[in-house]
């Protein structure tokens, strides 16, 4: 629900709740204190998320890297990897075809075979990469909360 919640705008990190809904006072993020909270920030780079992300992370990039596919590397192809899912894998596949001819449904070596694509978007891979995905979107959330909740109390 979280990992969906962020996927259509609903998630409220500050930027949000700054200049769409005047909640809150600025777009900081009040974990860490050094940057705008957008999804960007809470997905793939807030440092006082870091213990909960990065085993999330090498997760998602072992699944990619035993396909052959690009890992997510930068915080925003992390982020899109961890909201998109399997989007993300099929577009690093047809972004890593380096040249090759448009999509086709061609057996010649060079093109991506869209029977390929739509075989992969119902494997095994596509299913761990949207489980670690909404792990790590859950987990955030619940840390993020519980951060949030400590930093009021004191």
């Amino acid at each position: 629900m979280t990992r969906a919640r962020m996927l259509v705008g609903r998630y409220p990190v500050q930027e949000i709740l700054h200049s769409v809904y005047q909640k809150a006072d600025s777009p900081t993020c009040q974990l860490c204190c050094t940057d705008t909270e957008t999804l960007e920030h809470l997905i793939a780079s807030c440092p006082s998320l870091h213990h909960i992300r990065s085993r999330f992370v090498r997760r998602l990039q072992e699944i990619y890297t035993e396909e052959g596919w690009p890992a997510p590397e930068t915080p925003a192809e992390i982020t899109s990897a961890t909201l998109n899912g399997a989007i993300f894998m099929l577009d690093s596949m047809v972004d890593n075809r380096h040249n090759q001819p448009e999509l086709s449904d061609s057996h010649h070596p060079n093109d991506v075979n869209i029977n390929h694509c739509i075989y992969v978007s119902q494997g095994v891979s596509i299913t761990n990469v949207n489980t670690v995905a909404n792990l790590l979107c859950h987990k955030l959330h619940l840390a993020r909360e519980l951060l949030l909740a400590k930093l009021e109390d004191e």
